[in-house]
């Protein structure tokens, strides 16, 4: 994997097992864990009120096991990503109505347009390797996923 998301990609950035049975509680858990992952002054209430305002739009469960919910934090002054892994596989209300087990939470400035595009592209792609998918989810910890995801 090349790019803007190789870059973002690290094992601190990685919650690993991500807990909860339902979309809201994943954006919860994984909300606080970007906020302390980044120490970003902007709390997690308003980070996760963002995200769920984006989400009551359009669900990011994007199908295939993937969600990729994301907001503009005008504080941001580069992306930020840090990625859940639900071993079991979770409600997230997909578009394709299976579970999500690989949440990738991204936040960027609202100036950032670019390199937001860039990052979800590159998320999405994941999405066409069937392979990729099969050894993710057979990922056993965070320093696995991390070694997957930056071989691709």
């Amino acid at each position: 994997m090349s790019g803007q998301l190789a870059r973002l990609i690290s094992r601190d950035a990685i919650l690993y097992p991500l807990v909860g049975e339902v979309k809201d509680d994943l954006l919860a858990t994984m909300t606080d864990f970007l906020v302390n992952r980044y120490a970003l002054e902007t709390g997690s209430d308003r980070i996760l009120e963002r995200v769920r305002k984006r989400e009551a739009q359009f669900s990011t469960g994007i199908g295939r096991g993937i969600a990729i919910p994301h907001a503009e934090i005008e504080e941001v002054t580069e992306p930020r990503l840090v990625i859940g892994f639900h071993p079991a596989g979770a409600d997230f209300e997909s578009v394709d109505d299976e579970p999500v087990f690989l949440v990738f939470l991204l936040v960027f400035s609202p100036e950032n347009r670019e390199d937001r595009l860039a990052i979800l592209s590159e998320i999405s792609q994941l999405l066409r390797n069937f392979a990729l998918l099969e050894t993710l989810r057979e990922a056993k910890n965070a320093d696995e996923l991390v070694e997957i995801l930056t071989e691709k």
